[in-house]
């Protein structure tokens, strides 16, 4: 038996692919992106770290030059890293969309402690996640909730 809990490396096919849709996506929505998301409508101070290492340099780029990630000390870095901020619900949605398509890649389930994308990861639809960003979390979780209540009057 496996470890219940385990890291994965960020480096895959998968990973990589997602990056590409989802700069895609960040870009055909570029104006309701930047206007919800920014760096003066984050949480001050910052709350939401990534560092270097988990996005292509291209997403990195994007979200820079857009105010949407920033150079910023995280409370907690370990290595040599380089550390940007990011509004935490972007953050929490790319990080989940990356994290989906590696579980997908390597048949794994993920975990987060972030409920309106836990909805969203139930089923498994990177536009679930992207549509939680763009619209607020009604999305996802009705589609969750409709299909439990599906399967629960199944049984």
């Amino acid at each position: 038996m496996g470890s219940l809990l385990q890291n994965v490396s960020s480096y895959s096919s998968a990973a990589n692919d997602a990056q590409h849709r989802l700069f895609e996506k960040l870009r055909q929505h570029d104006d309701d992106i930047t206007a919800r998301f920014t760096r003066s409508l984050s949480p001050t101070p910052d709350e939401y770290w990534v560092h270097d290492a988990k996005f292509s340099d291209a997403l990195i780029d994007y979200l820079r030059r857009k105010d949407l990630a920033w150079p910023s000390d995280h409370s907690r870095a370990f290595g040599h890293r380089r550390w940007y901020a990011l509004h935490p619900k972007l953050g929490s949605a790319l990080m989940t969309t990356l994290g989906l398509s590696i579980a997908r890649e390597q048949g794994l389930d993920i975990v987060t402690d972030s409920g309106e994308y836990h909805e969203a990861l139930l089923a498994k639809r990177e536009d679930a996640i992207f549509g939680a960003l763009l619209e607020g979390s009604e999305a996802p979780a009705a589609e969750g909730l409709d299909r439990r209540k599906n399967v629960a009057e199944r049984d």
